[in-house]
């Protein structure tokens, strides 16, 4: 590999500087053309040592070009700036490759089959029927566009392949120095967090009373204003949305070679509680998870938190209520939201179906109904 990049490098550098050396006057630009072809070229191969390589005679053609020394400077210039940057990607690199046990260690790949093992049992899998596929498409670009490079899922995912896909390891063994075998290596801000501003844990639920009766007759604020169904619809679909979404934000899913070999899963949470900033928009009084799969019949964890995943394994449970167990039959026939109001309360059951992002782990199939979120809401 090395071998093959000094060839590539010296292939580069020579046509510099014939260009220099044959056309005094346009010399400078056409080496700066050549540069940028390099370039291109070390994009579309994925060739990192040549893209350096590249850049740095980019960067010195372009000088050049302004400056107009003699070729002969500009043949020492461009040698010297490459083997300088050989020998500091060299050096840049050791750090990585020291810590690459560490991080083995760290994070060692763990199987989720037998986690998840329930799911398949069919006897326990209601059918996925009538789904909207616009809507699961909206809620797959929704956790695609909040789970962007920019709150870090590409970097910890890569980090973490990099870690297991042996990148590291073959930049160890593989003959040669420095930008010959430079790799990206893993940064540990991503690996730990995994987004910005992360926390443990969830925050805790707004309210702990007990949850009245959808049917009993609320006390009605003299200050509320009666909404319409449809701004009840609305703004209930808003707070579901931004809840799915937290819930299930990608840049905690880690590496997932396979059920067997996943690293750095960080199970699934709440970050806030849902909210809309509208002043007279519903709020979230108590939000509690329905699981579907794991228990002979469908049942509600009880948590003094919003859901967290790694909470609820040993949470208390209780069965549905009637609005709950009425609202989950229409989310069953391929309903996504069930709203219900009376005065200044609003009961909401909002659906969990399987997205595309999900089925690296989830062994169901696209659209497959696999929980529900249960919603007490009050005016605020």
């Amino acid at each position: 590999m090395l071998f093959i990049l000094l060839i590539a490098t010296a292939l580069l550098l020579s046509i510099c500087w014939l260009c220099v050396r044959r056309n005094t006057r346009g010399g400078y630009g056409l080496a700066l053309a050549t540069t940028w072809c390099g370039i291109g070229l070390s994009f579309f191969v994925q060739w990192s040592g040549l893209l350096f390589i590249a850049a740095v005679l980019f960067l010195v053609s372009g000088a050049c070009l302004v400056v107009r020394p003699k070729p002969r400077w500009y043949m020492y210039a461009s040698l010297a700036l490459v083997v300088g940057a050989v020998a500091f990607l060299g050096i840049l690199a050791n750090p990585f490759l020291s810590d690459h046990e560490n991080l083995v260690h760290d994070y060692p790949f763990e199987p989720l089959t037998e986690r998840l093992a329930y799911e398949t049992r069919s006897e326990r899998r209601p059918p996925s029927v009538g789904f909207s596929e616009e809507r699961l498409l909206g809620l797959e670009n929704r956790i695609a566009s909040t789970s962007s490079v920019m709150t870090g899922k590409y970097f910890r995912a890569t980090s973490l392949r990099e870690i297991h896909e042996g990148i590291l390891h073959r930049f160890i063994n593989s003959p040669g120095f420095g930008i010959g075998r430079v790799t990206l290596g893993p940064n540990p801000y991503w690996l730990k967090d995994g987004t910005f501003g992360d926390v443990p844990g969830s925050p805790l639920q707004p309210a702990y009373e007990a949850v009245s009766s959808i049917g009993a007759e609320p006390k009605t604020q003299k200050d509320s204003p009666p909404r319409s169904e449809a701004e009840n619809l609305e703004d209930g679909k808003l707070l579901y949305e931004y809840g799915f979404s937290d819930f299930l934000r990608a840049n905690r899913y880690g590496y997932v070679r396979d059920l067997d070999h996943v690293s750095g899963f960080l199970p699934h949470n709440f970050l806030s509680v849902p909210e809309s900033h509208r002043h007279d928009a519903w709020q979230v009084f108590r939000l509690d998870l329905v699981s579907l799969l794991k228990f002979d019949d469908p049942a509600v964890y009880i948590s003094d938190r919003l859901p967290a995943m790694d909470e609820l394994k040993n949470a208390k449970t209780r069965p549905l209520d009637a609005f709950e167990k009425k609202a989950l039959e229409e989310l069953q026939q391929g309903e996504d939201l069930r709203v219900s109001v009376a005065g200044d309360q609003m009961r909401m059951l909002g659906s969990i179906r399987a997205l595309k992002q999900c089925l690296k782990c989830h062994q169901v199939e696209r659209g497959e109904l696999l929980g529900a979120f249960s919603y007490v809401l009050r005016r605020q």
